[in-house]
Order: structure tokens, then C-alpha cells, then sequence
């Protein structure tokens, strides 16, 4: 992050507790949720957003709800701390009541897909991906999801797309990468799918469904050799991780 976004963040979350202690608890989230709307993917902002909704707690949250019921603001900051929770229902007809509230309003398209993804409720995810999308189409999480999505309703050439949009503006997002290795192999560009499976292992080198992955395209190009070298470190990976290992 540069020293620029730094200060601006700073400043973003410094007037919003003010706004937090001072009781004006609907102007601190307004205030959380345009530094939300300005950065979408930076995940220091999404920290300090989910670490303010941590200090409102439950007594707090519910005092919001009586001094500005109709906010879509307020709809979608309550949907944030129930999505943290895991309540994934309930963070829905939060993020739906904003989206209400204010249909164009960035962000809330994305906020009601994303949970959609995670219920695995996909085309509906999609409709809702594709409507961000139209509003802002540098998201590049939303791109991300949609690419997903689009995956697991098997249509990787589509999803293709949208994933190198996702993988160009989140460079170091290993989520991304992975995705995109998954286009590449249901799409047979296995070298492809090889390039973007290795970027994932070089960041979590102990994740061993990467092996798998990688092994399995190594058997797809013919490197037979590698490919048992992916599936040996992947059964040690997996060994080391065992009840029975841990006690030692």
C-alpha cells in the first residue's frame, strides 16, 4: 500500500471512530462504507470495516437498526457483521434490503452474489455478478466470483474471461490464480493451467490440493516423473497433517 492510500485509509477509519464515539453511529458507518465503496478489493480496508463492526457489537448493532431502520447503509454495514459471523441467511436479506434501498448503489449487486456463490445458489449468483458488473466494471472481486461462478456451472471459455480481468487487477491474489488454472484445464491448455497452479504453490507451498492440481496437469503434458514427484509431496503434506502426525 502506498503511503498516499495509508494516510487516506488512516484518515478514513480515524473519523469514523470519532463519528463511533461521539454516538453518531449511522455517520460512521457512512463514512466506513465510502472508504468500502472507494476501495473495494483492498483487504486493510475490509479489516478496519469488519474490526469497527466488532466494536459496535450486538448492543450497538441493535440501536443502529432504531435510529436508521431504512438506511441502505445500514443494511448492508449489519449484513457485513452477519456475514463475519457466518449467519449467511440472515447477511442476505440484509445485503437484499440495501440493494432495495439503493439499487445503483456500488457494491450491493456484488455484496447479495458473493453470498449467493457461497450458498452455491450459482445462476442466481450470477445474475447478480453481471449486475455489478454493468455498474462498475473494474471490480475486480466481482470479477472474480463470476468467474467462479461460471466454472462451477461449466462454462469455462466465459469464465475465462473474466478471470484474466480479475488475475491483471489482483495480481497477488493466489485465489484468482487458481481459478484461472481451473479455466485453463477444463479449457485443455495445460500449460496454461501449469504456469498459473505453480504461482499458487510458490505462496502456499503447504497447501497440498495445489499439488494434486499441479501433478495432475504434469500427467496431462506427459512428465510422468513430476507428476508423481506433485503426488508424493501432496501424500506428505497430507501425512504431516494427520491426527496421528500432530502427536509426535
Amino acid at each position: 500500500m502506498s503511503l498516499l492510500l495509508s494516510i487516506l485509509l488512516f484518515a478514513d477509519v480515524h473519523t469514523a471512530r470519532t463519528l463511533l464515539k461521539d454516538g453518531k453511529i449511522p455517520e460512521a458507518l457512512r463514512e466506513m462504507e465510502a472508504a468500502l465503496r472507494d476501495r473495494p478489493n483492498d483487504p486493510e480496508v475490509q479489516y478496519q470495516a469488519g474490526e469497527l463492526l466488532r466494536e459496535l457489537g450486538d448492543s450497538r448493532a441493535a440501536r443502529l437498526q432504531q435510529l436508521a431502520p431504512n438506511s441502505p447503509e445500514t443494511h448492508e454495514l449489519l449484513g457485513r457483521s452477519l456475514e463475519s459471523r457466518g449467519k449467511l441467511d440472515e447477511a442476505l436479506a440484509e445485503y437484499r434490503a440495501a440493494l432495495h434501498g439503493g439499487p445503483d448503489g456500488l457494491g450491493r449487486h456484488f455484496a447479495v452474489g458473493n453470498i449467493l456463490w457461497k450458498k452455491r445458489e450459482f445462476e442466481a449468483a450470477r445474475a447478480e455478478l453481471e449486475a455489478e458488473l454493468r455498474l462498475n466494471s473494474n471490480h475486480a472481486l466481482a470479477s472474480l466470483r463470476l468467474g467462479e461462478t461460471l466454472l462451477s456451472l461449466n462454462q469455462p471459455a466465459e469464465a475465462a474471461q473474466h478471470l484474466r480481468k480479475s488475475v491483471g487487477a489482483m495480481g497477488s491474489s493466489l485465489e484468482a490464480h487458481r481459478a484461472m488454472g481451473r479455466a485453463f484445464r477444463a479449457l485443455g491448455q495445460h500449460r496454461e493451467a501449469l504456469e498459473q497452479f505453480r504461482i499458487v504453490a510458490a505462496g502456499q507451498p503447504d497447501d497440498a490440493s495445489i499439488h494434486t492440481q499441479l501433478a495432475g496437469e504434469h500427467r496431462a503434458l506427459g512428465d510422468l516423473a513430476q507428476a508423481r514427484a506433485e503426488s508424493e509431496l501432496q501424500r506428505k503434506l497430507l501425512q504431516a497433517k494427520s491426527p496421528a502426525a500432530q502427536k509426535h
